[in-house]
């Protein structure tokens, strides 16, 4: 059994019809126990997915393509949202390291799913993002100003 819960002043109340439904269920006395996990605010993470989005987007828009030899000739790489993601990540400074037996090294971003991350933990990585994306995206073409009023708009239109 799953219940979503939301404190009220008055207490904990049924989020949702199918937690209040399911509570119904239960006779008059039941204990119930379980682990209980605060859930993030979804709207802040649709605003870091729309920094994301526009930072790729104009990513995109000012730097030119990069290649790169290889011994079957020259490669273009191909830009992924999701590599690009994962990059931010990695420069805000949220990443884990794990060593392999011939002695490299991998570095790999956090998972910034809700259950992975504190609300806490997640607005310090929204805030080092746009440090990375005004620095090593936009190279100073926007100020941080600019950039959450441009991110508000959108979030306006979605």
């Amino acid at each position: 059994m799953k219940l979503a819960l939301v404190k009220t002043p008055h207490g904990l109340f049924p989020h949702d019809p199918e937690t209040e439904a399911e509570i119904r269920r239960l006779p008059v006395g039941t204990l119930l126990e379980g682990k209980f996990t605060r859930h993030r605010n979804p709207r802040f993470h649709r605003k870091f997915m729309a920094l994301v989005k526009l930072a790729f987007d104009l990513w995109e828009q000012y730097s030119q393509p990069v290649t790169v030899e290889t011994p079957q000739g020259p490669v273009v790489p191909e830009r992924n949202f999701n590599e690009f993601r994962y990059w931010l990540t990695i420069k805000a400074g949220f990443y884990d390291t794990f060593a392999y037996p011939d002695g490299s090294v991998q570095v790999r971003a956090r998972s910034i799913r809700f259950a992975k991350m504190s609300e806490e933990e997640f607005q310090t990585l929204f805030s080092r993002v746009i440090d990375v994306v005004l620095h090593d995206v936009l190279h100073g073409r926007m100020s941080r100003t600019a950039l959450d009023q441009h991110i508000n708009r959108i979030l306006m239109f979605t």
